[in-house]
């Protein structure tokens, strides 16, 4: 008799054992999914994201020295009275500095709008240029 209680002891065990593994296996495998997906999704915004800053780099890249020459080529801006720095960031490019009169820092802007407009390109811009007489 204590032979057939251990034996339906241990079978008990053995089915509520089995019972468990099935469901830890089918947690593990829900579980294995929503990290694929959460993976994935993060894998694609960092995509997304370095796609987005190469664009910006290579805008950067030819918007800005364009724009920089453009200026120096112009004799009163080149005056090295003037002090105008040319960036680009976000799609926006920058004049920073400083020129001696409010007429320079419009012209500055004005020779950096047209070569952004020849070349086609969507930055705005944003002419921060201080005049200091």
């Amino acid at each position: 008799m204590k032979k057939w209680y251990i034996l339906g002891v241990l079978s008990c065990v053995v089915g509520f054992g089995a019972v468990g593994c099935q469901n830890t296996a089918e947690g593990v495998a829900e579980d294995s999914q929503k990290a694929g997906k959460v993976i994935e999704t993060g894998a694609k915004e960092a995509a997304d994201a370095t796609k987005d800053a190469a664009k910006d780099a290579s805008a950067a890249l030819t918007v800005t020295p364009k724009v920089k020459n453009a200026i120096i080529a112009d004799t009163q801006l080149a005056d090295p009275k003037n002090d105008i720095d040319v960036d680009s960031k976000d799609n926006v490019v920058h004049l920073k500095g400083h020129v001696t009169s409010a007429a320079l820092k419009t012209k500055a802007g004005e020779i950096a709008q047209r070569v952004l407009n020849e070349a086609h390109a969507t930055d705005k811009l944003s002419n921060e240029l201080v005049v200091q007489p």
